[in-house]
């Protein structure tokens, strides 16, 4: 709150106010202002790296920001039929039209890329996560994070629409849809399955 008067009397009670609140502090020499930074240089060298780490999860989800070696969701489907396993199987074919989910597949895809791109940390870990048994449910951690993202980070691209994608997202996750099983089920699968993906094409 900022208080502003022309008024003299109550620039002169102001004023007073502050010479008693400046003699309640303490002196600060120049060698303990030095001791001072040096304790909290590791901390504001974190909040920095921080800071950018949020600034690049606003660019990321533009997708000029991205390399084209990162593929398409077509590059993204052939993969995934030559994967072994039941969730990748079970995704590949939910894609084609089985249990009419290829539209979840489809925008999970787009979603989820934008995630882990923005949040290379969840890259790293669900890269090595088990798509046959990995549960969204169980993980409140990843949940509020993807819900973070989809509030403050993800965009709309040229064949995705975030408001679109939010159907189809729980609610815990910054969407409007109940965790049922179609929904929470696609998740479990692709988060793993999408991180995979994009370690092998960012290595090319």
């Amino acid at each position: 709150m900022v208080h502003a008067s022309r008024d003299r009397e109550d620039v002169v009670n102001v004023r007073a106010g502050l010479e008693i609140y400046a003699r309640t502090m303490e002196q600060l020499t120049l060698d303990q202002l030095e001791k001072y930074i040096a304790t909290h240089a590791e901390f504001v060298l974190e909040f920095k790296r921080k800071h950018k780490r949020y600034q690049r999860r606003d660019k990321i989800a533009t997708p000029a920001a991205r390399p084209p070696r990162l593929g398409d969701y077509s590059n993204f489907l052939e993969w995934m039929k030559r994967q072994p396993g039941e969730a990748a199987q079970e995704i590949h074919s939910r894609a084609q039209g089985k249990g009419n989910l290829q539209g979840h597949i489809n925008r999970n895809f787009f979603g989820l890329r934008q995630f882990l791109l923005a949040y290379p940390e969840s890259l790293e870990r669900f890269r090595r996560e088990n798509a046959d048994t990995y549960r969204l449910s169980a993980d409140a951690t990843t949940e509020r994070a993807l819900a973070t993202f989809v509030r403050k980070h993800a965009a709309d691209e040229a064949q995705f629409s975030l408001d679109v994608w939010k159907t189809y997202l729980p609610r815990e996750c910054g969407g409007r849809a109940a965790r049922h099983g179609g929904t929470i089920g696609n998740l479990n699968r692709m988060l793993p399955l999408v991180a995979r993906y994009l370690v092998i094409r960012t290595r090319r």
